[in-house]
């Protein structure tokens, strides 16, 4: 993990229908790359590596961008290998 250049990958919408959360994914042969608020990554699946950059070294910011990158490339990872990846909660 390396800290960015900067200080947010995506802006918050302003106006209309409020966001929960926002992650965008998209794929560039057969790399991932993957982007929110605080963070953005690059997953290459045929070398076995990542890349991960936070906007913040905030210790709260730095866990959740963990958290979140972790999330999305298991999850990637199991669909590529046939699988599925479920995330659940108690209310």
């Amino acid at each position: 993990m390396r800290h960015a250049d900067r200080t947010e990958f995506l802006k918050l919408r302003v106006g209309g229908v409020s966001e929960t959360y926002r992650l965008l994914t998209r794929f560039e042969g057969e790399d991932l790359l993957a982007w929110s608020y605080e963070w953005a990554a690059l997953v290459r699946f045929d070398g076995h590596a990542a890349t991960l950059a936070a906007a913040s070294s905030d210790r709260a910011i730095f866990d959740r961008c963990i958290e979140n990158f972790l999330r999305v490339a298991f999850a990637h990872l199991a669909l590529a290998r046939g699988g599925v990846l479920m995330h659940a909660a108690e209310s």
